[in-house]
């Protein structure tokens, strides 16, 4: 098993190499909608992966699967965006929808004052044509499963489900998480298996690196030969780390 301690902190030394060689790099032409969406969701798996190493360094690295999973739902919409540009209007439309139903929601409810119904209408009468017209080009949305099937990483679906056994009530996860079995007393901040840490840490490397080699499809400011020698580079430490006894 891997000293957990060396793993966590060449986590962070990676993302650190990214964030100070790379990022500032990073440039998108300002009217290129598709390389904007991109790069947005290229610095939330970034901020998402920091999220998971706070939690996981606070010893909560069970609820790091929370961020850890929304970096893989961000993947999803940036490989997507990088196999078409197109894409963007399928998340358009999806944010569309979600929108719609919101305002639907809180329309109907009692709690709310006539100046927040006047907004609501305000931003109905916004929303409704953006779902019209994409509708009207017959864009299509997708779930998780969907889209990284059809950009050939199918799959990485199974590890989303692993996480969402961590994020959800699922009774199994529970009872492991708080009770132990062998006392009456549940657990509160329990330490999880050496393990199951080792591979939410595997998962969230593997995704901050599968983005990170996106990032020559939108960006203007760095060469793919340049990102291919930086990810090889945080791949061999990450490989030297995981595979080293703790003996080592």
């Amino acid at each position: 098993m891997p000293d957990l301690k060396r793993v966590h902190e060449t986590a962070n030394v990676i993302i650190g190499m990214f964030e100070h060689e790379l990022l500032p790099r990073i440039t998108v032409q300002a009217d290129d909608e598709t390389a904007k969406m991109s790069a947005c969701l290229m610095l939330s798996i970034f901020e998402q992966f920091h999220a998971a190493m706070k939690l996981s360094g606070a010893g909560l690295a069970g609820h790091a699967a929370g961020p850890i999973r929304s970096m893989l739902d961000s993947l999803g919409d940036l490989l997507n965006l990088s196999a078409s540009p197109a894409y963007v209007d399928s998340m358009k439309l999806y944010t569309a929808r979600e929108n719609g139903k919101l305002f639907d929601e809180l329309l109907a409810s009692d709690n709310i004052d006539d100046g927040m119904r006047e907004t609501l209408n305000e931003w109905i009468g916004l929303n409704r044509p953006i779902v019209a017209e994409l509708m009207a080009r017959e864009v299509k949305t997708a779930g998780l499963k969907d889209k990284l099937t059809n950009v050939g990483v199918g799959e990485m679906y199974v590890s989303y489900r692993v996480l969402c056994a961590f994020v959800h009530s699922n009774v199994t996860t529970l009872l492991q998480r708080h009770d132990s079995g062998s006392s009456p007393v549940l657990e509160y901040r329990a330490p999880i298996r050496p393990e199951v840490i080792v591979m939410l840490h595997n998962l969230a490397m593997d995704y901050l690196i599968r983005c990170v080699t996106e990032i020559s499809k939108f960006s203007t400011g760095m060469p793919a030969d340049e990102i291919g020698a930086m990810t090889d580079k945080a791949v061999a430490m990450w490989r030297e780390v995981v595979s080293a006894p703790k003996d080592e």
